[in-house]
């Protein structure tokens, strides 16, 4: 028995394995079923204390960044994404300088599905390991 899929998210990134200092991009989707409308949208991005996000290089400006217990948070407004459409976020984060070890990019969404008023919580994580 399968059921029709309401909203979903995945993420990539350009790395998996980077030095300190780099500078490396992810891109998350966005994408709605095929029936439904989904009406506010939002994305917000958790990154490692050692994670800098890098201002301005996102092609969606994020409705606030702030720090919070060390991580940086992105959050983004995104709206309303018509059915089937998929919305595409890709923003660039530097390692700092400091940083080792795993380095984890916690990402959730929620959205409230236009037919059903009901929300639909996805999230997902990326982990960059940093030699």
């Amino acid at each position: 028995a399968s059921t029709a899929m309401d909203f979903d998210m995945s993420v990539k990134c350009d790395d998996e394995k980077l030095n300190a200092g780099d500078i490396t991009k992810y891109y998350v989707d966005l994408c709605t079923g095929q029936y439904d409308m989904a009406r506010k949208v939002y994305l917000r991005s958790i990154l490692d204390s050692t994670l800098e996000y890098i201002g301005d290089s996102c092609n969606l400006e994020p409705k606030n960044v702030y720090e919070f217990n060390g991580k940086t948070i992105i959050k983004w407004d995104v709206g309303s994404l018509q059915p089937s459409e998929i919305k595409k976020i890709g923003y660039k984060v530097k390692v700092k300088n400091d940083a080792e070890g795993k380095l984890i990019n916690k990402l959730n969404s929620n959205c409230i599905n236009n037919s059903s008023y009901t929300q639909c919580p996805v999230s997902c994580k990326y982990v960059l390991e940093v030699d």
